[in-house]
């Protein structure tokens, strides 16, 4: 695990603690955090990649929820969701593609 996989996945494990957490925030973390210097690309991949372990070690499902109530509309979803190019923006009608606390996590 690289640096920035390790301070991307504590964050989002610290944000978990409390409730759920956008796909699209974990980019916006490493764009606003440590890691400005990384591409774009790279920034993408770590994510999936730190997305995924989440979900293999069952601290947390992905679910298509509504905004402002967190509103679960589908899940838990499958990590093949995060190869969609969607499941990392805010989607019309409030929607986004989350990570959700499991009870297991």
């Amino acid at each position: 695990m690289t640096a920035a996989q390790a301070w991307l996945a504590q964050e989002v494990s610290n944000l978990l603690d409390v409730g759920s957490v956008g796909l699209y925030e974990l980019f916006e973390l490493l764009r606003s955090g440590e890691c400005q210097a990384i591409s774009e690309d790279e920034k993408l991949t770590i994510s999936r990649e730190v997305a995924a372990g989440l979900v293999e070690q069952g601290k947390a499902s992905i679910c298509l929820l509504r905004w402002p109530k967190d509103d679960i509309i589908d899940g838990p979803l499958s990590t093949d969701v995060l190869s969609e190019e969607r499941a990392w923006e805010q989607l019309p009608s409030k929607l986004y593609f989350a990570l959700i606390p499991t009870l297991a996590g």
